[in-house]
């Protein structure tokens, strides 16, 4: 995945050029798709869990971001707990989050507590997922009455401005190549 996106990123993720169909299998990986719907939470789309962890870890289930989140969705262990405890499910250690199940479990989970939160809103819900919760919730006081791409623009953060939109076109994408679009 890394070489398709390093070799072909103008095609695929710039201009929408023509590009063979296996390579768009490689930059969109949907290996974890069955595993994403087993894991997964009722009511969150597979597409959008594959979207996170596409731009979240490049499906790399070892990564450790420099704030310490871990795996394939780069889940904060402190957020991990929170999500287990109240889905009631099994304590989560450090190590545990290197797991791709459990990761994609209380990621997944999280996802829906943040969809829930919102609404709905899938938007919200990714800046949430990278700036978090409360951050959001303010600036969506700020910006209700704004359609969604001038919310997404009016981001404070850089990091989640940009964030945001990379998440909504692989979403968009896995969409397209599953044929659902």
């Amino acid at each position: 995945m890394r070489l398709a996106r390093a070799r072909f990123r103008d095609k695929l993720e710039r201009t929408g050029g023509t590009v063979a169909p296996g390579l768009w299998n490689v930059a969109y990986p949907t290996g974890l798709i069955p595993t994403i719907k087993l894991e997964g939470a009722d009511g969150v789309d597979p597409y959008l869990v594959a979207a996170i962890i596409r731009e979240e870890s490049q499906y790399d289930r070892r990564a450790v971001s420099r704030v310490g989140a871990i795996g394939l969705m780069q889940v904060m262990p402190a957020t991990a707990n929170a999500v287990a405890q109240q889905h009631r499910l099994p304590t989560v250690v450090r190590e545990d989050l290197f797991d791709q199940e459990t990761n994609i479990r209380i990621g997944a989970r999280y996802v829906g507590q943040l969809l829930v939160q919102f609404s709905g809103n899938v938007v919200y819900t990714i800046a949430a997922y990278n700036a978090g919760p409360v951050v959001v919730g303010n600036w969506v006081g700020l910006h209700q009455s704004r359609s969604q791409d001038e919310f997404v623009e009016l981001i404070p953060y850089q990091e989640t401005r940009q964030y945001v939109k990379r998440v909504l076109r692989s979403y968009k994408e896995y969409i397209r190549l599953a044929g659902l679009s």
